[in-house]
C-alpha cells in the first residue's frame, strides 16, 4: 500500500513539475511596415508583407542591398504563390514575446522562416552579428508537380551606387565595370565577390560558404540602372518529392576603402577570414 501510495505521490509531482514548466513563448511580430535587424555597423530589413524576406542591408547606414521595397530570396521562374509557414525572430538565444517596428538589437540576432513555394519547402535564416550578414538556406520538395524552367536559390538587389566588381574562382581573380547596361556579368562559379563604390569610398563583399552547383548563368549580375540584380543560379536536382538539399550558406560584409586599393583590400578581409 504504501509503495503504491509512493508512485502516486511521485506521479503527481512529476504533473506540478511539468505544469510549473514555462510554455512555449508565442512570437507576435508585426504584420506590416518593416522589421530591422541590428548587430554592430550592420543592418538588415525584412518585409512582413512579403513573406519576411530579406529586404534591405546596411553597412553603418549605407545602403548595400536596396531596401523599402525590393524584397530578396529564393525565386523559381515560372513564378508560384509562397505562403509563409512561419517565422521566428531570436536576440541573442532569447525569443522577445513581442517585435515591434523598433529596431531590434544585440550581439547575434537571427530571424528564420520557413515557407512553401509551390512544390518546395524552403527555410531561410538570416543572422546578423558585428561581422556581418549569415545568410543560409535548405529546401525540401514536398511534392513533384512541375520541374521549374529556373531555380534561383540566392537573389538581391544590389544599390546601382557600385561600379565596379571583382570575383575569384579557384584563386583567379576576374574584375569588371558596372555601367547599367543592362547587360549580364560575371555569369560563373566564384568563391567570393566585391563590389565597390567609389562615391562612398566602400566594398560590399560576399564568400561562397558553401559550394552551390549552379546552371547557365550560375553567380550573374544583371546591370540594371535601378539596381545590379544578382542571380545564383541553382543545378535544379532531379525534381522528386522527399528530396532534401545540403544547407547552403552566404556571408556578407562591407569595408571602408579607397579606389586605389579596393580589390587589394577585399584579397586581404578574405585571406583575413580564412577564406
Amino acid at each position: 500500500m504504501l509503495k503504491k501510495l509512493s508512485i502516486f505521490a511521485a506521479i503527481a509531482a512529476c504533473g506540478m513539475c511539468m505544469a510549473n514548466e514555462a510554455a512555449p513563448a508565442v512570437q507576435t511580430l508585426p504584420k506590416v511596415g518593416y522589421v530591422t535587424l541590428n548587430s554592430g555597423d550592420y543592418t538588415v530589413t525584412v518585409m512582413p508583407t512579403s513573406n519576411y524576406r530579406i529586404s534591405g542591408f546596411a553597412y553603418q547606414n549605407k545602403e548595400l542591398f536596396l531596401s523599402r521595397g525590393a524584397a530578396s530570396g529564393t525565386n523559381i521562374a515560372p513564378a508560384v504563390a509562397e505562403k509563409l509557414l512561419s517565422a521566428k525572430i531570436t536576440v541573442d538565444g532569447t525569443v522577445p514575446a513581442k517585435v515591434t517596428a523598433a529596431p531590434v538589437k544585440g550581439n547575434k540576432v537571427e530571424l528564420e522562416r520557413e515557407a512553401l513555394y509551390g512544390d518546395v519547402k524552403i527555410t531561410s535564416k538570416y543572422t546578423v552579428t558585428a561581422e556581418g550578414l549569415s545568410w543560409s538556406i535548405k529546401y525540401k520538395l514536398e511534392s513533384a508537380a512541375k520541374k521549374p524552367s529556373y531555380f534561383y536559390l540566392y537573389t538581391m538587389a544590389w544599390s546601382p551606387k557600385f561600379k565596379e566588381f571583382v570575383y575569384s574562382k579557384k584563386g583567379v581573380n576576374k574584375s569588371g565595370k558596372l555601367t547599367s547596361s543592362g547587360a549580364w556579368v560575371i555569369n560563373d562559379d566564384f568563391d567570393y565577390m566585391g563590389v565597390f563604390d567609389p562615391e562612398r569610398k566602400v566594398a560590399a563583399i560576399s564568400i561562397m560558404k558553401s559550394a552551390v552547383p549552379g546552371e547557365m548563368r550560375k553567380n550573374a549580375i544583371w546591370d540594371h540602372k535601378s539596381y545590379h540584380k544578382y542571380f545564383m543560379m541553382h543545378k535544379r536536382p532531379a525534381w522528386k518529392a522527399g528530396y532534401e538539399s545540403p544547407e547552403y550558406t552566404m556571408q556578407f560584409a562591407a569595408i571602408n576603402t579607397d579606389a586605389a586599393d579596393w580589390q587589394k583590400n577585399v584579397d586581404e578581409f578574405i585571406k583575413a577570414k580564412g577564406k
